[in-house]
């Protein structure tokens, strides 16, 4: 083979003598990251010569440049296997000098998915043993990507601290070295707030790039950039940095850097409200993610697409991909689980395993319970579900879930319970003094009381007490005593609160409170599903724009109305209505003010109906009501005053300018055995006559005496 060429000499060599690995593995060290797939093939040939050879060790040694190569083709499960491997042999034949490589490679690998404690335990592991040991190289490395983690988990101060110590010269610090810790500290200053600073590391970083060495660090430089631009405002030098980031990354084949860079490319056009362009990096980064095991940057596309489609009005593919990112999460904290049981199993630590074993049931207990209520999309049922798992979980006396309205500033109690008794809190302000929900949506942090009496001052002023459906200022006989508040966050959006409570003092421990928090995500998950199916499901029956039913709708709903209205021997109405010289107001105020007046007067039309007569936008300006139990006389009337209505009201825009429309109607009555399509028919030509006789009035059958000749033409105006 091709891969082989000039290897075979080695290859034989190695045969002959186990401790000739050492060659392959300096030869892995300076070819993995150049051509990571073709040094897999190798060190696959390498393997099976060990194997045939019965060399335990060598097969050891070489497994972590073969995991080294699955990390680099993006499959990190399978490298965490083969380090998993080789640590549990050194860590038996005490073998300590091979332990702190193999910690930094399990520390980028469970990095890549997402891992963060894991990724830290492993590397703080691997900075004690290097610094034992005395090897400075990969004490250096491991120090970097520890820093980096902390950064991902948004713990600038401790990440800052240890590139400070790199920083000391204590450590021999290489020119790659320099520019990784240039870019961390740029990413940490920047979240602080510190735009400067962190755009003066990049203009450092730019500098060392000027070497065409360290051509793989030019995209992930480049991007930073690109973000610091778009925080300045300056979106088009962005643009040109966000591009020129892409380039870079494509010439390297640094997937991952590419991927990123549209990542945030798509976050800089949110910023500045192009939604259009953000789903268009943003689904050339899906495309590119979609079959990998990226977690972070899988579930951070799936859910950015989810609020783009959210704002483009894309309620179903937005609901999809909130179900993704969810997913994802899901079987993040699934494989973590795992994870943790497999180190504890293979350390034969008995009573750890049986410690971490109960934790892990009930981590499976909460995955369980959580999928019971995302299963549910209707936001009844998924309350419902919620409450069921909550009881099963946890020992709770009251359990509140409110959704957060961020305009009003309201927390809206959905579900409250008490004692299995279901009652209505309703809206609370999170200013409100005694709002222990609003203190923890203000300050997005949990709150555990377990003895309230002593503790309630430290979040409220005052306590407000329910009691038989009513708040009250005095405390009920069976007051609350314990309290977990948790806020509902999807990413970094709290979407809601949720509360348990409980009659006893001291209820609740640090145990119950992080099932609370694993249970908190599959909650907010299942609410935002919900909220999302019921917009899916009234967008697919109702008229987006002016909150009226859509045309099938209420033509289904029409037919049935209909067939009701014989059976009970009354009458069914039906008025065609149509804005006069629409055209004209969209032409002289444009289209948003258009929109504007389509809804106020759909709004005028809906206002003025009864409860059992229905309204929908037929097509374009034109809207069809179907009213139940009328006459030709009451039906006209009824048209009358709509007409009245439109005339005597001025839409404003948000601009101030004011619009004044008129509306043109027709009226029919259905008559025996009639189709609903006949009466929208005659309808419909009472309207065009309401139109050829100068707008803004109704005509129906009693202009006509009971009727006018069906085949009678008219001269209707194209501007309607």
């Amino acid at each position: 083979m091709k891969v082989f060429n000039g290897l075979e000499e080695h290859f034989d060599r190695l045969r002959a003598c186990e401790d000739y690995i050492q060659f392959f593995e300096e030869f892995a060290k300076k070819q993995h990251s150049i051509s990571p797939s073709e040094l897999k093939e190798v060190i696959e040939k390498v393997i099976e010569i060990t194997q045939t050879c019965h060399y335990e060790y060598a097969q050891m040694c070489i497994l972590n440049w073969l995991a080294w190569c699955y990390n680099s083709l993006n499959e990190y499960k399978k490298a965490i296997d083969y380090r998993m491997q080789a640590l549990f042999y050194f860590k038996k034949h005490k073998e300590k000098k091979r332990l702190p490589a193999i910690y930094n490679g399990l520390l980028a690998d469970h990095l890549k998915l997402g891992e963060f404690e894991l990724a830290i335990t492993y590397g703080l592991e691997g900075i004690k043993c290097a610094n034992d040991l005395g090897t400075m190289e990969v004490l250096t490395t491991l120090i970097m990507n520890t820093a980096q983690v902390y950064i991902l988990m948004e713990e600038y101060d401790k990440s800052l601290e240890m590139m400070t110590l790199l920083e000391s010269g204590f450590y021999e610090l290489l020119t790659q070295h320099k520019i990784t810790i240039n870019h961390m500290k740029s990413l940490a200053m920047f979240e602080l707030g510190d735009v400067e600073t962190a755009d003066e590391l990049c203009g450092e970083n730019l500098g060392y790039l000027q070497d065409g060495n360290y051509k793989i660090y030019e995209a992930q430089v480049l991007c930073q950039i690109g973000i610091i631009k778009c925080r300045r405002g300056d979106y088009e030098g962005a643009d040109q940095e966000f591009e020129a980031a892409c380039e870079s990354a494509l010439a390297c084949k640094m997937e991952l850097s590419y991927i990123s860079v549209l990542s945030e490319w798509a976050k800089c056009y949110l910023q500045r409200g192009n939604v259009v362009e953000a789903e268009v990096k943003l689904r050339q980064a899906y495309e590119r993610v979609a079959e990998t095991e990226l977690v972070i940057e899988k579930k951070d596309i799936e859910y950015q697409l989810s609020q783009v489609y959210k704002k483009l009005g894309r309620f179903e593919e937005a609901f999809v991909f909130l179900e993704k990112s969810y997913l994802n999460h899901q079987n993040q904290s699934t494989y973590k689980s795992s994870i943790y049981m497999s180190r504890l199993q293979n350390h034969h630590k008995i009573q750890e395993v049986e410690v971490y074993k109960l934790l892990y049931d009930q981590m499976n207990l909460v995955s369980e319970v959580g999928k019971k209520i995302t299963s549910n999309l209707k936001i009844e049922r998924a309350l419902e579900a919620i409450y069921k798992a909550i009881k099963e979980l946890l020992d709770v006396d009251e359990v509140g879930i409110a959704l957060y309205d961020t305009k009003e500033r309201m927390l809206d109690y959905k579900l409250f319970v008490d004692k299995e008794r279901y009652l209505d809190l309703g809206k609370v302000s999170i200013d409100a003094e005694y709002s222990f929900g609003g203190y923890c949506i203000r300050n997005k942090k949990d709150i555990v009381i377990n003895d309230i009496e002593k503790e309630y001052s430290h979040y409220v002023k005052y306590m407000k007490y329910i009691k038989n459906d009513r708040k009250a200022s005095t405390q009920p006989k069976h007051s609350v005593q314990s309290a977990i508040f948790s806020p509902l966050i999807i990413e970094d959006r709290i979407i809601g609160v949720m509360m348990l409570q409980s009659y006893k003092k001291y209820t609740y421990n640090i145990e119950d409170v992080n099932k609370l928090k694993m249970l908190t995500t599959y909650v907010a998950i299942a609410l935002e599903n919900a909220r999302l199916f019921d917009k899916v499901k009234y967008l697919a029956n109702y008229d987006g724009l002016t909150d009226v039913l859509n045309r099938r709708e209420i033509m289904k709903r029409g037919e049935v109305s209909l067939k009701a209205n014989r059976k009970k021997g009354i009458s069914t109405g039906v008025i065609m209505l149509d804005i006069d010289h629409f055209k004209r107001i969209n032409d002289q105020y444009g289209h948003m003010a258009g929109d504007r007046v389509l809804k106020e007067i759909a709004g005028i039309a809906k206002g003025h109906i009864g409860k059992s007569d229905l309204i929908g936008r037929y097509g374009g300006e034109e809207f069809l009501i179907i009213l139940s139990d009328v006459d030709q006389v009451a039906a006209q009337a009824r048209a009358q005053k709509i007409r009245m209505l439109i005339e005597a009201y001025c839409v404003v825009t948000d601009e101030g300018v004011s619009i004044a429309a008129t509306g043109s109607l027709g009226v029919a009555v259905g008559k025996d055995e009639e189709k609903l399509a006949d009466i929208i028919k005659r309808a419909d030509g009472y309207l065009y006559e309401a139109k050829g006789l100068g707008r803004n009035r109704v005509i129906g059958e009693l202009e006509y005496g009971g009727g006018r000749n069906e085949n009678e033409d008219f001269n209707h105006s194209m501007d309607r």
